[in-house]
């Protein structure tokens, strides 16, 4: 009876001895460790060193993922827009606005005073010069005759607009002053009454009554 109960604890312990080491010899139960490589495991076990690499790897990957989640914004310009003569749209697709046409005296002049050229015009089209013709004119358009205003369609020495209101072409200058002159006479009587009401905010008045105004124009 003895030696069956010796054998049989005998029995008992070597099965506890195997499923021990069994257990010992098993992998890491964690499966994002394992995917260091069994080339840098060591016996089956991870070294501190194989962590932190593991720890490093995962950190590239949220820097990529941040990198191709990056919100685009009109400061990145993905329409390629020409920013010395284009704006860019704040919203959405950001598309590219062009930038209005800059009022340019010709050439050697500043838009203070009339060119020689302007100056001949205004003596043919019969207007007796005065400084409020001169800023008239020059404040317009700097006496181009072929300026157009890209946001309103105003067109010529005097904006007209519509611009099929003058009836010159915006080859023929002197036929624009006349037509300037006409409608200035018109609705001011004056070209120095014109000039204040151009100037004028809130509360100005024309030949046909009260207007409001916010901005330069005549």
């Amino acid at each position: 009876m003895k030696k069956y109960i010796i054998d049989g604890l005998q029995i008992i312990a070597t099965i506890i001895i195997t499923g021990s080491a069994a257990y010992a010899m098993q992998p890491p139960a964690n499966q994002e460790l394992d995917s260091v490589g069994a080339a840098n495991r060591h016996d089956g076990v991870l070294t501190s060193s194989d962590i932190k690499k593991f720890k490093a790897n995962n950190t590239d990957k949220s820097k990529v993922e941040q990198a191709e989640t990056k919100v685009v914004t009109w400061q990145d310009n993905p329409n390629n827009c020409d920013q010395s003569t284009q704006y860019i749209e704040e919203n959405p697709p950001f598309n590219c606005i062009d930038k209005p046409a800059q009022k340019v005296a010709p050439s050697g002049r500043s838009l203070e005073s009339p060119s020689d050229d302007c100056m001949s015009w205004i003596a043919q089209a019969g207007v007796p010069y005065s400084a409020a013709v001169e800023q008239l004119i020059i404040r317009e358009s700097g006496c181009r005759p072929d300026a157009i205003n890209p946001s309103s369609g105003a067109c010529g020495i005097p904006q007209s607009l519509p611009c099929s209101k003058m009836p010159c072409t915006l080859q023929d200058p002197v036929c624009q002053i006349k037509w300037m002159d006409s409608y200035i006479r018109g609705r001011y009587n004056t070209w120095e009454r014109a000039y204040a009401f151009w100037h004028c905010r809130g509360t100005c008045y024309n030949n046909f009554g009260a207007v409001t105004k916010t901005s330069d124009w005549y």
